[in-house]
């Protein structure tokens, strides 16, 4: 990484941290104060920084929860993103061979497959490319159930575009493309113009032949988390600090 695009990720990781410490030092402020307020025990807000990927959209997250307390009344979340995945096609090899992957463990990964190439084509592999930008749509309901314990409701889901304008106007290809080329990265640094700009595709098909496709503006729901939280009355808090 050079020197331009670690001053460019720098402000990030500042933004990032000031947000999480300003959490901590909330969430300590509350527990000290023997009267909190009504925002204080239910109004406490967390942020979505979870990144979009191709494939981490399909995977169940923990749910922390930052509220001291269940809501008055029935709370609806609904929180929206825009995010330009571009993972060239990247296959991987496996030999059915047991003596074959013995011998390549003797070698650095990015030199096994120059030597792999010496054995007979016996093998299982799987195939990973993605290009698109993602919209993701999460949806949250938060019902209180009695003073102690609160459920929350979430659904993930997601749309693949090729981003259209003015649907996905900072995430878009030409956009991103533009910005390396007058502000940070240089001209094309990673070779997308090569591919071709504003496709939308993601393509996996795992080592026994299992395949997923997702194409343009389909439409996809990886799935409905529910959470049961139980808050502890204070007195019990402000004891075991």
């Amino acid at each position: 990484m050079n020197k331009e695009n670690t001053f460019t990720i720098i402000p990030f990781f500042l933004f990032y941290f000031l947000l999480i410490s300003l959490s901590c030092i909330r969430a300590q402020s509350i527990l000290n104060d023997s009267t909190p307020s009504k925002n204080q025990l239910y109004g406490c807000i967390k942020p979505n920084i979870v990144v979009s990927h191709p494939l981490g959209l399909f995977i169940s997250r923990i749910n922390h929860n930052l509220n001291a307390a269940p809501p008055k009344s029935i709370k609806l979340n609904i929180d929206m993103g825009s995010a330009n995945v571009w993972l060239p096609e990247v296959k991987a090899y496996r030999p059915k061979d047991p003596s074959v992957v013995e011998h390549l463990k003797q070698f650095p990964w990015h030199k096994r497959d120059s030597v792999f190439q010496a054995f007979p084509q016996n093998y299982d592999s799987s195939v990973f490319s993605a290009d698109g930008i993602i919209k993701t749509f999460n949806v949250n309901i938060r019902l209180p159930l009695s003073k102690s314990f609160e459920l929350a409701v979430s659904m993930r889901s997601f749309l693949l575009t090729q981003g259209e304008m003015p649907f996905s106007i900072f995430t878009n290809d030409e956009f991103i493309e533009l910005f390396h080329s007058h502000i940070a990265g240089g001209e094309d640094p990673f070779a997308r113009k090569n591919y071709g700009l504003n496709k939308a595709n993601i393509y996996y098909q795992d080592l026994k032949g299992n395949a997923m496709h997702i194409k343009n503006n389909q439409f996809v729901v990886p799935g409905i988390q529910f959470n049961l939280f139980h808050y502890m009355p204070w007195d019990f808090l402000r004891k075991h600090q």
